[in-house]
């Protein structure tokens, strides 16, 4: 906001030196008080309303999806309720899925739904399709620029059925080999219907696991389940210390699932690309039993790996 609008910044370099607000101690609601509330409501003092952006808050249902952080998690709830104080010129966009996001909070909203499945709009498939079009058109470049067709972009429209996480892990999926084979996997792998994100998550697991069993499987279910349940994001480059295997076994569980699992740019920490990934995998009536990731034993093999690396690594000086 402040790289946005010049004087929301003047007053939030001042606000930041008159006042004592440590932004390293993760205190939400000071933090809203001092470095937003303030500062936008004396912007909007001096400032026209078409100067301030609308910020928007995505994928709020994804916050503390483990509940445990269900405390902060109310007290940043209830700072986005307080932007309805604020002038009616601002305006603050969150979205989530319904049931994951409190009644309270939503009776207090003016909701816009948009409806996936059977319901779904013509304005959201007409997007996905652009989506789809776009992102293929970088795929085929120069010397295929019509590739895969009008017919099959609809069709991967229709299976997409408003959600755009299906569309966004197709087009990894189909990028991450050889993209005629994979697009044709799709296509033929009965991924339409209700719950076709289901079916799309079983389908990169199955492929990318196939002919691997025993031993092998449960390493990588390791490495997964590390990924999926630790509290802060992995490096990249510690991981392979954390689950005790060789690089490069690492590196080929993550190229497997790279259409799921991602390092992020800034710090190269590791993230599952979306939270419906993670809830799959911890679910025993969706998910394959041999990827299925058991939160309670595969925490206790989280834990024990923390202890040998404390004993191995950790020196005490005296």
């Amino acid at each position: 906001m402040a790289e946005s609008n010049p004087t929301f910044g003047k007053i939030l370099i001042r606000v930041l030196q008159q006042r004592e607000v440590d932004t390293r101690r993760p205190d939400i609601a000071s933090h809203f008080q001092y470095l937003i509330l303030e500062p936008l409501k004396e912007t909007y003092d001096r400032s026209p309303p078409y100067t301030i952006p609308a910020i928007l808050v995505d994928a709020l249902d994804e916050c503390d999806s483990d509940h445990s952080q269900a405390a902060q998690r109310k007290v940043l709830l209830d700072t986005l309720t307080q932007w309805s104080c604020l002038p009616r010129g601002l305006k603050l966009i969150v979205t989530g899925r319904d049931e994951r996001v409190p009644e309270s909070f939503r009776a207090i909203c003016k909701q816009i739904v948009l409806p996936t499945g059977d319901n779904v709009s013509a304005d959201a498939n007409n997007d996905i399709h652009c989506f789809f079009e776009e992102r293929f058109s970088e795929v085929g470049g120069s010397l295929f620029p019509e590739w895969p067709g009008k017919h099959i972009l609809n069709t991967l429209m229709t299976q997409a059925a408003g959600l755009f996480i299906w569309a966004e892990t197709v087009m990894k999926f189909v990028e991450q080999g050889f993209p005629g084979e994979r697009l044709e996997l799709v296509l033929t792998g009965e991924l339409g219907g209700s719950d076709n994100l289901t079916k799309l998550y079983r389908q990169i697991l199955e492929l990318s696991f196939q002919g691997i069993r025993g031993p092998e499987l449960e390493v990588s279910k390791f490495i997964i389940a590390a990924i999926v349940l630790a509290k802060t994001p992995l490096h990249y480059n510690d991981l392979p210390d954390f689950v005790s295997q060789l690089k490069l076994l690492v590196m080929f569980v993550l190229d497997k699932l790279s259409s799921v699992i991602s390092s992020r740019s800034t710090d190269k920490c590791l993230q599952i690309s979306h939270l419906s990934f993670s809830e799959f995998l911890c679910d025993q009536g969706r998910c394959p039993k041999q990827f299925f990731i058991d939160r309670g034993k595969e925490s206790q093999n989280l834990a024990m790996a923390c202890f040998r690396l404390m004993k191995e690594r950790l020196t005490f000086f005296f």
